[in-house]
This record gives C-alpha cells, sequence and structure tokens, in this order.
C-alpha cells in the first residue's frame, strides 16, 4: 500500500510540474480559475492531502505553486500518539476498560474528567 502511495505522490508531483498543462497555463491559454482548480484535483485525486496548492491570477495568467505537506502529516500523526499516550496513562492505574460514549455531551463529561485526572497523574 506504502510503495502505491509514494508512486501516486511521485505521479502527481510530476504531472503538477512538468506537465504540459502547466506550460499551457504559464503561456496563458486558460483563464477560468474553476476548471484549472478541477484539473490540479483531477491529477491529485487519492493524494490531495500530502499537497498545499495555492493558485494565483496576475495580468489574466493562472500559476499554480505546490509543495509536499510532510511535516505537517507527520506532526499531526505525533500529535495524535501524544495524545492517545496520555489517556493511556490516564487508566492504567485504576484499570479502566475503554469507554466508548456517541452522545456529544457524555463524550465532553468525560473528556473533562480526564483531563483534571491527567493533570494530577503528570
Amino acid at each position: 500500500m506504502s510503495g502505491d502511495r509514494d508512486e501516486k505522490l511521485k505521479r502527481a508531483e510530476a504531472e503538477l510540474s512538468l506537465s504540459a498543462y502547466r506550460a499551457k497555463l504559464a503561456k496563458g491559454n486558460y483563464r477560468e480559475m474553476a476548471k484549472v482548480v478541477s484539473k490540479v484535483k483531477a491529477i491529485l485525486k487519492g493524494v490531495s492531502t500530502y499537497f498545499k496548492c495555492t493558485y494565483t491570477l496576475e495580468g489574466g495568467r493562472i500559476t499554480i505553486d505546490f509543495k509536499r505537506r510532510a511535516k505537517e502529516i507527520i506532526s499531526a500523526y505525533y500529535d495524535k500518539d501524544g495524545i492517545e499516550k496520555a489517556f493511556c496513562c490516564i487508566k492504567q492505574p485504576i484499570g479502566l476498560r475503554p469507554i466508548r460514549h456517541w452522545l456529544g455531551r457524555r463524550v465532553k463529561a468525560h473528556i473533562f474528567i480526564c483531563y483534571p485526572s491527567y493533570l494530577l497523574n503528570v
């Protein structure tokens, strides 16, 4: 799965940077932003979360700038890991099982109880 994703990322990056479509944009052949955005979305289908695209319209020409979002994605992953470890730290000493709440107010109440508990443990 990871290899397939890497291939899609490489292909999308190559299409965004080296494609004939980008050359046509540079010449000013496309003037409608909505069509350009939909074309870029089609290129990035399946890997759009890994790219940050910005579109600018200057002098009737649309340009696309993009960058890979690897640092942001890795940071979000490790933040999630820290939260999971904090919940484990809260529930481990007293042997609580996972609690599954479905209603919003119950989830909020559970988090409200767990947060002070975590502060007392740290």
